[in-house]
């Protein structure tokens, strides 16, 4: 039995592998030499600090934005607190509108608050800060309970 001639493949197909591998190397070169997309910039945050203060003008808390973000607040005159107490701090939005809950405060020493970005530029936007007295764990309701103890308005810092 004699042996078939061995089929030579079609110059066309050769021509087309060509043409992807080179079409494939063309990419490979474009992406990897492509630059890197922009890494999204952190919000900016304004550099102010407040003084909180009771209706007689002594100071309580100092609060200001705490690097790496959030907002540190340092108690200024340690206060006695009933156990099933808690001083939480309210963000005065503008125009009068709803309070919005930064976070419970410390009666003595200090704290870092885990506050957003947005929501450390609102303070400054804002009417001001507030601290309300309310039940061990913050309000339940979402809104002030209890009563606003203590003021206080961002200052920039120089």
């Amino acid at each position: 039995m004699p042996l078939a001639p061995k089929a030579r493949p079609s110059r066309l197909w050769q021509v087309w592998s060509g043409l992807a591998t080179a079409a494939a190397l063309l990419l490979a070169v474009a992406v990897w030499r492509a630059p890197a997309p922009p890494s999204p910039q952190p919000l900016a945050v304004p550099d102010y600090v407040a003084v909180v203060s009771d209706r007689d003008g002594r100071p309580a808390w100092l609060v200001r934005p705490a690097p790496g973000g959030g907002l540190a607040v340092s108690a200024l005159a340690p206060q006695a607190l009933a156990s099933d107490r808690a001083f939480e701090l309210w963000l005065l939005p503008p125009g009068g509108a709803a309070p919005k809950s930064l976070g419970l405060l410390p009666a003595d020493g200090g704290a870092r608050l885990g506050v957003a970005p947005e929501r450390l530029r609102e303070i400054v936007e804002g009417d001001g800060l507030a601290v309300s007295l309310e039940p061990a764990g913050g309000s339940p309701t979402g809104a002030p309970t209890g009563p606003v103890l203590y003021l206080g308005k961002p200052l920039p810092r120089v």
